[in-house]
């Protein structure tokens, strides 16, 4: 996961590490991470007219299943801003499958927390 960032983050990352046990002899207590999401489809339909509907079933094919989208909301429950009225529809919603994160993305995702817990603890 931190070869897709770039080798100057991960020197400056190892480095940095380093020198704070090195230099204070103490422990590293909280790392953040910036990362970009993984895959995701289009923001918006790239073709137009009869070939519209071919593209929007492709990208569907690309969506993670949605017993593991299901799993995921049930697991990780989204904090939703208290405005949020429930006959609304996310915003989101009524664009799918554009601008959402494929199948590919959340294996990405779930990998870059598995390396991150691997590396520094899970709590």
């Amino acid at each position: 996961w931190t070869r897709a960032v770039g080798s100057g983050v991960t020197f400056l990352r190892r480095r940095l590490l380093s020198s704070v046990s090195a230099e204070t002899g103490g422990d590293i207590e909280a790392v953040w991470f910036f990362h970009r999401h993984g895959d995701r489809t289009p923001t918006r339909p790239l073709l137009a007219g009869d070939r519209a509907g071919d593209e929007a079933a492709f990208w569907r094919s690309t969506l993670p299943d949605p017993a593991t989208v299901a799993h995921l909301a049930d697991r990780f429950p989204a904090a939703v801003h208290a405005s949020y009225r429930p006959d609304e529809v996310f915003r989101d919603r009524a664009r799918e499958p554009y601008g959402h994160l494929t199948g590919r993305g959340l294996a990405q995702m779930r990998d870059a927390g598995r390396a991150a817990a691997a590396r520094y603890g899970s709590g």
